[in-house]
């Protein structure tokens, strides 16, 4: 009575942070009528090499497929009009062969046509990981991910200590105050972005920090780490401080 699952093949440790691919660049072609769905994706593969195209519904895919000859297509099932089990049909019609991974919120979906007409070749629930997509882009376009130096341990233990600073004198050169510096963040706000940390939303992030910084809802030690770890695109690194967070 249970449904099937197919054995995953583990490409990407996720204690490493991935930068990268080697080869080519890849184009991958988003169809979804949320414009921040499509964005979300768009901010976690951007940065990694990927050239992503954009489609708002079924009908404007097609063309915009067979000009451009994406590499994968990400395609949303729950759309107006034309869904994505129908907008699949049109593109093997009009003959595109790469692979097709279908996006859906309500898991039971992935049971449908799974056998059928070969539309699909790969599944994934919203809302996802940016792990889970990349385990399924690395499947499905046999990629071999670049990794960053893993610098989160040691970055960590340097985080799990209070940040301090010291007052100097000016004239004599000799240290006379040692102060902590507090690196508060309102609770709410801390799991807003731990939230959007852990599946990659970047310009979610930079949008909340923004915001927080105009507010006071955060002190400017930990805005300032946040923004160094954005900037890196360090995901784990954002997680680890907010953890971290008083």
């Amino acid at each position: 009575m249970l449904s099937s699952i197919e054995p995953l093949e583990l490409v990407r440790s996720p204690s490493q942070i991935v930068k990268g691919y080697k080869g080519e660049r890849r184009t991958l072609l988003v169809i979804d009528d949320d414009p921040s769905h499509r964005g979300l994706i768009s901010d976690m593969l951007t940065p990694l090499g990927f050239t992503l195209l954009e489609a708002p519904d079924g009908i404007t895919s097609l063309p915009l497929a067979n000009h451009s000859q994406p590499d994968l297509i990400l395609l949303d099932i729950a759309m107006p009009h034309t869904d994505g089990w129908q907008t699949a049909r049109l593109l093997r019609q009009q003959g595109f062969q790469g692979p097709i991974v279908m996006l859906s919120a309500n898991a039971r979906e992935s049971q449908l046509n799974a056998l059928g007409e070969g539309l699909h070749n790969d599944y994934l629930i919203k809302p996802f990981k940016q792990g889970a997509l990349l385990d399924t882009l690395a499947r499905q376009l046999q990629l071999q991910w670049q990794h960053q130096a893993n610098t989160l341990s040691s970055a960590a233990t340097v985080l799990d200590r209070p940040a301090t600073f010291s007052l100097t004198d000016s004239m004599s050169g000799s240290t006379t105050v040692s102060t902590t510096m507090p690196t508060h963040i309102e609770a709410s706000l801390r799991e807003e972005m731990l939230a959007l940390a852990d599946i990659g939303h970047l310009s979610g992030l930079r949008s909340c920090l923004s915001t927080a910084q105009v507010d006071g809802r955060i002190s400017p030690s930990l805005s300032e780490e946040l923004e160094s770890a954005l900037d890196r695109f360090n995901f784990h690194q954002i997680s680890h401080l907010l953890k971290k967070s008083l």
